[in-house]
């Protein structure tokens, strides 16, 4: 009964959010970042979950695991539609590779800060083996176009060089930290459970499994269905997909991100695909949120240092991600290292990363991660907009 009761609180609060939430509305200059990104459904996530009525506590998140892989596929599946082939040839190729140099060097440089700094507070101490800093670092690298939807036209126009590089680096940084979460996540030890790291044999077992739903699906798509009987075989598969990587070890945000781009790159249906995919995007993100908030933790009170940490090591990786990009690069003139601080926004690849490392690692590890993450979260988007606002400002200035 409780999960029943869980289950349509979840679809009538998706529904609300469905129509009411991402408006835009007059509200104050900092709680504009956190309503405009939807992160107010972390916040009903939290008051669902443990800590407030709890009707979304372990045993309920554990029975509606065939939602939240449907959740994690989704993600997964519409970053790999963002790799079609051919569009990656028009786009020019120093904003393609200053997407792949900012991304590696801030998963990098965010990897060797919390390696080295957060194990030496008491509480954090889990968070210092080798799978759990390559996830924490992962999901660093990825980035939400967040703080340039909130900066004003008049300003977007003037900038229009430097906002195109950033918005092609939200788009497309995520990718191959993804597969190096996804290797870690097989075959590293994520945390300190007997269950945790599954070798290569499941990395191979994953990549089989995988091509036999490819086929299945190209089997479905060869039959034309109509667009509803598409809905119902893109779900289908997802889940089918997220269920089968489970089962071999494999990450099934990663094994449908590899489906996501093979399906655009092979199939003729892609665009009916990708249509569907966008159609349902919003109500999507908003149970990705509504299942992070129910699982944030804020024990020990140490996680709070934490997420200042990983917002500090975030912001060092992003900077000297552009820095790196602006120097191997023929980039814009006058693009600044400092415009960084314009991909502080928390992208929902790295929101979905941390979903399936706390479902995957519910003791210290998963709780621990999860919660420095969305703190971090959180303060980006309060404040990454005011500080993208005040360079530009600063930059047209006389």
């Amino acid at each position: 009964m409780k999960i029943l009761l869980a289950l349509l609180v979840i679809v009538l609060i998706t529904f609300a959010g469905y129509h009411f939430s991402f408006r835009k509305v007059r509200v104050g200059f900092l709680s504009k970042g956190l309503w405009l990104t939807g992160n107010e459904y972390l916040l009903v996530g939290l008051a669902l979950g443990s800590y407030g009525l709890g009707l979304l506590d372990a045993d309920t998140l554990k029975a509606l695991t065939p939602l939240s892989a449907l959740v994690l596929g989704w993600a997964g599946m519409v970053c790999g539609f963002q790799f079609e082939i051919s569009r990656l040839k028009r786009m020019r190729f120093p904003y393609l590779w200053a997407a792949v140099i900012s991304g590696l060097v801030c998963m990098a440089v965010t990897a060797v800060c919390c390696a080295f700094f957060l194990p030496l507070f008491p509480g954090l101490k889990a968070l210092g083996s080798p799978g759990a800093i390559l996830a924490l670092a992962a999901a660093a690298a990825c980035t939400a176009p967040t703080g340039l939807a909130l900066v004003a036209e008049k300003t977007l126009a003037a900038k229009r060089d430097a906002i195109t590089l950033l918005r092609h680096i939200a788009a497309l940084d995520g990718a191959i930290p993804l597969m190096i979460y996804a290797v870690a996540f097989t075959v590293l030890p994520l945390a300190a459970e007997p269950q945790a790291g599954q070798g290569i044999n499941s990395l191979l077992a994953g990549g089989a499994v995988l091509g036999l739903v490819i086929v299945l699906f190209a089997v479905l798509l060869a039959l034309r269905p109509s667009q509803s009987e598409l809905l119902l075989v893109v779900m289908g598969m997802i889940v089918l997909a997220s269920g089968a990587a489970s089962l071999t070890g494999f990450s099934p945000l990663a094994a449908n991100f590899l489906l996501g781009f093979l399906l655009v790159n092979t199939v003729n249906a892609k665009e009916r695909i990708y249509r569907m995919l966008t159609s349902v995007e919003k109500p999507a993100y908003l149970l990705l949120l509504i299942f992070l908030g129910a699982l944030w933790s804020f024990s020990p009170l140490w996680i709070f240092v934490g997420a200042l940490l990983f917002v500090l090591a975030r912001l060092a990786g992003k900077i000297s991600g552009l820095f790196a990009a602006t120097r191997l690069l023929p980039l814009p003139e006058k693009t600044r290292a400092r415009l960084g601080l314009g991909l502080l926004g928390q992208g929902a690849l790295g929101l979905a990363m941390m979903l399936e490392f706390a479902l995957k690692h519910p003791h210290s590890t998963g709780p621990l991660a999860l919660g420095v993450v969305l703190g971090a979260t959180v303060f980006a988007d309060l404040f990454g907009p005011g500080l993208l606002r005040g360079i530009f400002y600063r930059e047209q200035r006389p």
